[in-house]
């Protein structure tokens, strides 16, 4: 009687225990290295501090970042498994016949952790020095100008098509894969044109290889405030946001979102945190549960749209 009082005492105690009483994941659509990779490891390292428990990193790349996301929308919910998405995340499911997984509906969001702020970036013997210019040279030559993208349905290629209808031009798309192999044909002018990320195209415009025009987003840039925005150039209403989050599958309990979410605003605090991420091109945003989640459905609306009106189809 005793034996079983105590058994049930410790079953009592276990189930008991607050979140989290192990390991949580935290799973990566991307390899190990990069820059989002990098985010990632220094948000987990906080967050480890926050919980009083491992938090890991594991890297899951491939087929647009849907294997990731694809795989911990399958998890247990239970505030243990938890993504790392980028911009590709919320718009994947319309581009991909079998993505896996729905943005809204299989997720919980956490928190919109921070942007990378993108530009409209000229090789510099194309005769403009700003966007509006850009445009009107663009018309000039109907389908003889290329841009570089890293990729058919990356983040590039549709803010680049999106400028393309909201500012009335025809360019052509010459897909890469990857920046680095598309940043040598902009310089060498094999391409005229191409979105790309701050971090990655200022170095070469700072050494005059490159000439940047303009800021995707609607607000001028934190990382880039001399640079004038897309919008503010002729292209009014022309807002892209590169960003970056973490989401736990639909059905966490509230009280592991909570503790997730306020362990994630302990680290985006942290002075030396936003120092380095800003030194790697992030912007820190700290959006909460509710923010974030607003704001994806948002983006997540305006992109499928634009995906079915386009009829954009990654094979």
């Amino acid at each position: 009687m005793w034996a079983a009082a105590l058994c049930t005492l410790s079953v009592g105690a276990a189930i008991a225990q607050p979140f989290p009483n192990r390991s949580v994941t935290i799973v990566v659509p991307y390899s190990a290295g990069g820059a989002s990779d990098g985010l990632a490891r220094q948000i987990a390292e906080k967050m480890r501090v926050q919980l009083h428990q491992p938090v890991i990193v594991e890297n899951r790349p491939g087929a647009g970042t849907t294997i990731a996301s694809s795989y911990v929308a399958r998890a247990k919910p239970d505030g243990y498994t938890v993504l790392f998405a980028a911009s590709s995340f919320g718009v994947a499911p319309a581009l991909y016949k079998n993505a896996g997984y729905d943005p809204i509906k299989d997720f919980h969001p956490l928190s919109l952790l921070a942007s990378v702020t993108h530009v409209l970036a000229v090789n510099p013997a194309v005769p403009v020095q700003s966007v509006s210019e850009f445009v009107e040279w663009v018309k000039h030559h109907p389908g003889n100008v290329n841009y570089a993208s890293v990729g058919v349905g990356t983040t590039t290629h549709l803010e680049a098509e999106l400028f393309k209808k909201m500012a009335g031009i025809n360019m052509v798309q010459v897909p890469y894969k990857g920046s680095q192999a598309a940043l040598p044909d902009l310089v060498a002018g094999r391409v005229q044109a191409m979105f790309d990320a701050y971090a990655t195209a200022a170095p070469l415009a700072k050494e005059g290889r490159i000439r940047i025009l303009g800021v995707t987003t609607e607000r001028p840039s934190m990382a880039a405030p001399d640079i004038p925005t897309i919008a503010a150039q002729g292209v009014p209403g022309f807002d892209v946001m590169t960003w970056m989050g973490l989401l736990v599958p639909a059905g966490t309990p509230q009280d592991a979102v909570q503790t997730l979410s306020g362990a994630v605003d302990a680290a985006l605090a942290d002075p030396a945190v936003r120092t380095s991420l800003e030194g790697l091109g992030f912007e820190v945003i700290g959006y909460g549960p509710q923010r974030f989640a607003d704001y994806l459905a948002q983006d997540v609306n305006k992109w499928s749209a634009f995906i079915r009106e386009e009829q954009i189809v990654v094979e």
